[in-house]
């Protein structure tokens, strides 16, 4: 299927939850600069946009050496986890259009995954409540592969559980990072703008094969 003149013909899209399809980047920048602050240290503007791409375990390892935390990894994915798992189960909403698109792909015969950096126990209820969880054929979480979204590791291994080549898909993702590992695996890249990632919209735009404002510019 084409969805743009821009886009490739594809069986398969790769969708990221976080940011893309989920109005969520806010909750975890809150959280990321209030467990910092609890402890006395500014959240500086690498680390914010870092930390966005990597799961629980990984980000937790990596936030533990940068700022010399005694904090356990498993202490830190906890405090974390206790943050974010209220709002995930009761406010967190879709971002413009979100719902719609799936249903677009799927009258259209796309098969429809997700790539993620977020935990089942997070995603799963909130696509449940907001009403897409069953448009979805698969999830792959990045503590699936040994590397992060900045890697194309994660869509790869979307792509097999789909039984698609990367040329077959399309990966739609809103950070840089997360889209340069995507191209690093030969996919076609689809940049959504948020407010998370607003400061390199313009890199972003450049890197994508294609950047749309919202999701609602997909449909055709």
């Amino acid at each position: 299927m084409i969805i743009r003149s821009e886009t490739p013909d594809f069986t398969t899209a790769i969708l990221d939850l976080d940011g893309t399809l989920l109005d969520s980047t806010w909750l975890w920048h809150d959280i990321d600069v209030k467990f910092l602050a609890k402890r006395g240290i500014p959240a500086p503007r690498d680390y914010m946009e870092n930390i966005k791409t990597l799961n629980y375990e990984i980000g937790a390892a990596y936030t533990k050496k940068r700022f010399g935390l005694a904090l356990g990894e498993k202490a830190i994915i906890d405090e974390w986890h206790a943050m974010a798992l209220e709002a995930y189960r009761n406010s967190i909403r879709l971002k413009p259009y979100a719902a719609q698109f799936l249903q677009f792909l799927a009258e259209r015969g796309v098969s429809i995954v997700a790539a993620t950096a977020s935990d089942e126990s997070l995603y799963l209820p909130c696509l449940a409540r907001c009403g897409i969880l069953s448009y979805f054929s698969s999830f792959t979480q990045t503590r699936e592969v040994n590397r992060d979204k900045g890697a194309p590791d994660v869509y790869l291994r979307a792509a097999r559980k789909a039984g698609a080549r990367p040329d077959e898909c399309i990966v739609v993702e809103d950070t840089l990072r997360s889209i340069q590992g995507a191209k690093a695996g030969g996919f076609f890249t689809v940049g959504v703008a948020d407010p998370g990632s607003a400061d390199l919209e313009g890199v972003i735009r450049e890197t994508a094969d294609l950047f749309v404002q919202n999701l609602g510019e997909l449909i055709v």
